[in-house]
């Protein structure tokens, strides 16, 4: 979760809000590339603690987006999906833990080639056939990708994408929960 001092900063109190921009690329640098991705290299991260890492990065980008920090909301959005696909690929590579041996075609941040490395390409094949508001939901989600982080991003935008990962019926999240 975003410390409450970041989150005063992105909303710009008693702060210039050009210096808010850069707080939350620190806070980026330090804990999600930083943590994460070495906690994947180093500590081998289970399937469980990706699905708990998608649960937090959708929180956190509800956090960004009631604070007005779209762009960040939309960037961070997109983990909680990537982090959802990795979860998957721990569940298909029958290893509980995360990186598998080949393991260097999984560290990509491409969404829909996640899907493919999870196995799932003929599961959601047959989804988007028989459910067009999962089809929308996917249209949105789909392409993001990290370069996202140098996109701005408008206030529609971003509740956009999180309502496609949210939604309770035919999210992409909840899509993934039912195959992670």
């Amino acid at each position: 979760m975003i410390p409450e001092r970041f989150l005063t900063e992105l909303a710009g109190k008693g702060r210039d809000p050009g210096c808010a921009a850069g707080n939350l690329d620190r806070w980026f640098s330090v804990h999600i590339r930083a943590s994460s991705w070495c906690a994947i290299l180093k500590a081998r991260m289970t399937r469980c603690e990706f699905q708990s890492l998608a649960e937090e990065r959708l929180a956190d980008a509800e956090a960004l987006l009631g604070v007005g920090r779209y762009g960040c909301a939309y960037y961070v959005a997109g983990y909680a999906i990537e982090c959802g696909l990795k979860a998957c690929i721990a569940r298909k590579t029958k290893q509980d833990d995360f990186p598998p041996r080949d393991a260097q075609r999984y560290y990509v941040h491409d969404i829909p080639r996640l899907l493919d490395c999870a196995g799932l390409t003929a599961v959601f094949a047959q989804e988007v056939a028989r459910d067009p508001a999962f089809q929308a939901n996917w249209a949105v989600v789909k392409d993001w990708n990290e370069e996202s982080r140098y996109q701005s991003r408008n206030k529609r935008q971003a509740e956009e994408i999180l309502a496609a990962i949210q939604d309770s019926r035919n999210g992409v999240l909840q899509w993934l929960k039912r195959n992670w």
